[in-house]
């Protein structure tokens, strides 16, 4: 089976494209005629759609308004009307209002900020026909150069830099190589609709941060409880349920997983 991706520069995707034998699909998503180039071109059975634009902060200034619905709304509805097999379309908590979480694939969504209204939208369009599958999927990390929640994490600690993190802000921490698998494992089981692959466990940011500097031999003390949300609004008590997921038969693994094999990875490339 050929799977293509979108997006596949970013470390989801290039960790698709590289560990899973996945082909990338090299276009602009919100351009119909590079993505039914690039369809024909790789001929692919399932799409995985990782390409967005995913700075919640960005997303809400009046410049990148267009442009994050573009990517986010528009790009899956080209992609899903020039395909006809399986798209996987990723998409995040931020649908939520925060309210009540963690929450599962079938609950009320209500985004209280541009980018979630983007996402929202973005699931819609992808779900216009079948066969498609929404994964959600929260507060990513893993290997690789660019920064993440655990990445600014070390790198503050590791500069003695205090990190003033919510008690009040949860999250699903997801290590990006056990989210990928989990994927190829739905792909394989043929599931279809909304699925959340994540982490096993929700939990607040500050909560996070300190298993984060445990993990990595690193000062917890400099965690401490603080206001750093961003500028655009938040689904505070946010992140996902993946109890459906783990009731098919796919690999969900706990944070303090994804952490260790994480740190095993880089001990083994020499990071």
């Amino acid at each position: 089976m050929k799977i293509g991706v979108t997006g596949y520069k970013g470390r989801l995707g290039s960790w698709l494209v590289g560990q899973c034998g996945c082909v990338p699909l090299d276009c602009d998503i919100t351009d119909r005629a590079q993505v039914a180039e690039a369809i024909e071109s790789v001929e692919p059975q399932v799409i995985i759609n990782c390409a967005a634009w995913a700075v919640v902060d960005t997303a809400e200034q009046p410049e990148n308004r267009e442009k994050a619905l573009l990517v986010n709304t528009r790009g899956p509805g080209i992609i899903r009307t020039e395909f006809m097999g399986l798209l996987v379309h990723f998409s995040t908590p931020f649908v939520f209002n925060g309210k009540e979480g963690p929450y599962k694939e079938n609950a009320y969504r209500e985004p209280i900020q541009w980018y979630g209204w983007t996402k929202f939208g973005g699931e819609e369009a992808a779900l216009m026909r079948g066969p498609t599958l929404v994964v959600r999927v929260s507060d990513l990390y893993g290997v690789g150069p660019l920064g993440d929640f655990v990445r600014r994490t070390r790198w503050n600690l590791e500069g003695d830099i205090f990190c003033d993190y919510p008690t009040n802000y949860f999250k699903t921490p997801s290590y990006i190589p056990h989210v990928a698998e989990a994927i190829m494992s739905a792909i394989d089981a043929g599931v279809t609709g909304f699925l959340h692959i994540a982490g096993d466990t929700t939990m607040s940011t500050y909560d996070w941060g300190k298993m984060i500097a445990e993990e990595f031999g690193l000062d917890p003390v400099l965690i401490v409880p603080g206001e750093n949300y961003g500028t655009a609004s938040r689904p505070l008590r946010g992140g996902l349920d993946t109890s459906k997921a783990r009731s098919l038969g796919i690999p969900i693994y706990s944070p303090e997983q994804g952490l260790v094999a994480l740190r095993q990875w880089e001990a083994d490339h020499g990071e």
